[in-house]
């Protein structure tokens, strides 16, 4: 089972005015220069602790470059630790989606992380990855399918479509800037605590686990997961995190390849263990299945696009 870190102790270091949810900056006692961000859990019901975990160590078994997470509470409330992605990677800022597709972008309206943002456009993002030059993130695997950040968002793409993450909104991608060259680096992924079905009840999920109606079960469920990323400024609605991958691919195809060759190497009973590993308190029975159920569906999905 994954360790819980009791941080009731750890010295504070400063809010964090980014996101929705509630959150703060602590300092690991055994090592004061390294930060943790602490983010509570949002509900009772929600599973966005375990979700986040689980999320980090899928992420480490692909490949994908990513915010370290540890399950942790402080005091009576439960929640997650990650990483300073700041700090821990000696860059000089962190520069949100939002911020890098507005300094390059004058219409890019000033509307920071709203999800109903049609002009964050997945065009538009790999568009501002390519123009500056954005190197790709420390911790990507050295291989020649992976040469540039597009290439490495593509995988993040895919990652979201694997989880059914539906926030890769334009302040859960950022550009980190360096004092020395490459001068920005693309940053690792993070904050994927809107997976998995986290805030589903018990109740949908075990009608969504037993029901004969194709447009109420779990492959419908995983077919429908909204990106945040729009296809263009005029869409009502948001990519599919499946059309999302399969858009990106169509830039970086060899990247595309790459990453969906990874995912099939990576056996299904080794992504369900992962689960498998939350506490019972901390994940009910029914969460788990279907955050399982989840993975396979979403993971025959990818499997099925044809490789370029």
């Amino acid at each position: 089972m994954y360790e819980t870190i009791d941080v009731s102790a750890w010295p504070t270091a400063g809010a964090e005015p980014m996101g929705t949810k509630r959150k703060i900056w602590l300092c690991d006692p055994g090592n004061p220069r390294e930060k943790w961000l602490f983010k509570y859990r949002n509900k009772e019901y929600t599973g966005d602790d375990w979700s986040e975990k689980v999320a980090s160590e899928l992420a480490g078994v692909l490949g994908v470059p990513h915010a370290r997470v540890e399950l942790a509470k402080r005091g009576p409330e439960r929640g997650v630790i990650c990483r300073d992605l700041v700090g821990a990677s000696g860059a000089v800022e962190l520069i949100p989606g939002d911020r890098v597709l507005a300094q390059h972008h004058p219409d890019y309206p000033d509307l920071a992380e709203d999800y109903r943002n049609a002009d964050h456009t997945l065009g538009r993002v790999l568009s501002v990855l390519e123009r500056l030059g954005v190197a790709v993130p420390d911790g990507t695997p050295r291989v020649d399918e992976l040469r540039t950040a597009v290439d490495v968002f593509c995988g993040y793409l895919m990652f979201d479509a694997l989880l059914g993450n539906t926030d890769r909104n334009p302040g859960n991608w950022a550009v980190l800037g360096y004092s020395v060259a490459p001068s920005l680096r693309l940053c690792p992924s993070y904050d994927h605590a809107s997976s998995l079905g986290y805030r589903e009840t018990d109740a949908v999920r075990v009608r969504k686990l037993g029901t004969r109606d194709r447009g109420d079960g779990i492959a419908a469920y995983a077919a429908k997961a909204g990106s945040a990323l729009y296809g263009t400024a005029t869409d009502r609605k948001p990519l599919r995190t499946h059309g999302a991958f399969r858009m990106a691919a169509g830039s970086a195809p060899v990247a595309a390849r790459f990453w969906l060759v990874r995912l099939g190497l990576v056996p299904y009973p080794d992504l369900t263990d992962i689960v498998a590993r939350v506490s019972p308190e901390i994940i009910s029975d029914e969460a788990r299945r279907f955050a399982c159920e989840l993975l396979r569906s979403n993971r025959e999905i990818l499997l099925a696009v044809p490789l370029l």
